[in-house]
């Protein structure tokens, strides 16, 4: 079984003579991994004068159109590719929290945005193929994992059928780094959540590719934290290489591709590291290389 395998790492160069992206590529090419283009906050939305993006609005189409069209520092978004669009705190999600069961519900406003935000991007750029961040599907993780919440989750992901027939590809990521409900709080909970959604992705979305995506060096909060949490303590606690193969088996077992994401902050490359020797055997056994 070949998968498709993508990144979007970061890590600085540890010889300090390429750029994190170009280490990165070369890095991972041998493997047949491609980076997929994205787009942030500060690709999208006005600049607030505080350093930040303001995303209480709507977007600075003009920027917008500029960085699809141009590139930005990091490069163009190459012909006929792919792109996912990073908007986390958008001022409407496509979904609401509410203080009274079901909790989560769809929210038209939120829709309205990322068809809005799609609209532009694909008149833009009619080649490429773009994804969006989180968005659809909603990946929750006691969204996800509460029997109870079933129902909920149906209504969300019906709502935002016709926004995901204009995507490129359905872009959930799964970052299990937050403390979790005792209810839900082993390893296999986060697998069980991955496949979960995933396997929601692929009944309620099936025409749409889809692409999961995991972080390799987050800190695993299932552990117990000490106090002082020195940064020894929180190497300690980053995900095994047993783990990260885990994961991205239960991905690439369902879903079309990975996209590998980590290396934010400028963290230099670890060779060592345990995620990496995970990884080079995910591109053997299913990258076909």
């Amino acid at each position: 079984m070949t998968k498709r395998f993508h990144h979007y790492w970061v890590f600085a160069d540890p010889a300090g003579v390429k750029t994190p992206h170009q280490f990165c590529d070369d890095l991972l090419a041998p493997f047949g991994s491609t980076r997929l283009p994205a787009l942030f906050h500060n690709d999208i939305f006005p600049e607030d004068g505080s350093g930040g993006w303001d995303s209480s609005g709507d977007i600075d189409e003009r920027k917008f159109r500029h960085v699809l069209s141009r590139g930005d520092n990091t490069g163009k978004i190459p012909p006929d590719s792919w792109c996912w669009l990073n908007i986390e705190n958008p001022e409407h999600n496509v979904y609401e929290a509410v203080d009274e069961y079901p909790w989560i519900v769809p929210q038209q406003k939120g829709i309205d945005f990322f068809h809005r935000v799609l609209d532009v991007a694909k008149d833009e750029r009619p080649d490429v193929k773009f994804g969006l961040f989180g968005q659809v599907p909603y990946a929750g993780y006691q969204f996800t994992l509460n029997p109870r919440l079933r129902e909920a989750r149906e209504r969300l992901y019906v709502a935002c059928r016709p926004l995901a027939e204009e995507l490129g590809f359905l872009l959930p990521y799964f970052y299990p780094n937050k403390v979790r409900p005792a209810a839900y709080s082993t390893f296999e909970h986060r697998l069980e959540w991955i496949r979960t959604v995933l396997k929601a992705a692929r009944y309620h979305y099936p025409e749409t590719h889809l692409i999961g995506m995991p972080w390799c060096e987050y800190i695993d909060l299932w552990r117990q934290r000490p106090d002082p949490d020195t940064e020894e303590a929180q190497v300690a606690r980053r995900l095994s290489g047993w783990e990260w193969w885990r994961i991205n088996e239960t991905i690439v077992e369902l879903a079309d591709a990975t996209l590998f994401w980590g290396g934010q902050g400028g963290t230099p490359f670890d060779p060592s590291a345990e995620f990496w020797d995970a990884s080079k055997h995910l591109f053997e056994v299913y990258g076909g290389n």
